[in-house]
């Protein structure tokens, strides 16, 4: 596979989801790209902005389901487990805001073994009374700074998480990493019509959900 990527200006968000598919196009082009050159969509499912989340998945979904490509969805949570690689394990603690009233968080748990890292508590989000029994057995917890008080409450190590760089490369790294453990061999060039349809399949569009608070204020259709 090959990655390219647009950049968008600093937009309002709303200009941002209605310059998506132009943004897109424009990748292509400048990648020398037509459609059929697309072997699998990745998109990232979250944590992020209600609008930018929801605005990607519906793209990616649909996309997918038109040209019947698989679609894998990437959290931020997991890209930043390969940014703390070297720190592992950890816990991985992010501020989600409130939902009917209570504080939630976005939480998850990695590890590391000799094939490498390992999810131990999956990306999802919890009142801060539930944190500690989700993630009491990691000694380190990884937070931004608005995390410190609550993590040191917990008895957890406050540590600051690090900025992402180019966190597009880091997706498009987990998803030939997931790719790969399909058992269809290597994915490093391009995929062939078979292996194409066995990991649409196995990677649908209708699979790929957001991870954000709130339920998207349209209907995703879902696969037959």
């Amino acid at each position: 596979m090959v990655e390219t990527k647009a950049e968008a200006s600093a937009e309002s968000r709303q200009t941002i989801a209605s310059s998506l598919l132009p943004a897109i196009d424009s990748a292509l082009k400048n990648a020398g790209w037509q459609k059929n050159s697309i072997d699998v969509l990745v998109v990232g499912i979250g944590p992020g902005s209600f609008t930018g989340i929801r605005s990607g998945i519906v793209t990616a979904r649909t996309i997918g389901q038109a040209l019947n490509l698989p679609v894998v969805g990437v959290s931020k949570l997991d890209c930043l487990s390969r940014v703390l690689e070297g720190e592992l394990p950890a816990a991985v603690v992010l501020k989600a805001g409130t939902n009917r009233g209570i504080m939630q968080y976005f939480a998850a748990g990695y590890g590391k073994t000799d094939k490498g890292i390992i999810t131990e508590v999956e990306p999802c989000y919890l009142p801060a009374e539930r944190l500690s029994s989700v993630l009491g057995e990691f000694n380190d917890w990884f937070g931004e700074s608005d995390c410190r008080s609550l993590i040191e409450e917990m008895d957890g190590q406050f540590i600051q998480l690090p900025e992402i760089e180019n966190i597009a490369i880091i997706q498009a790294q987990i998803a030939q990493d997931r790719l790969s453990l399909s058992g269809l061999g290597d994915l490093s060039g391009s995929l062939s019509a078979e292996k194409r349809v066995e990991l649409t399949k196995e990677f649908p569009f209708a699979k790929v959900a957001p991870l954000y608070l709130r339920g998207p204020s349209i209907t995703l259709k879902t696969a037959k």
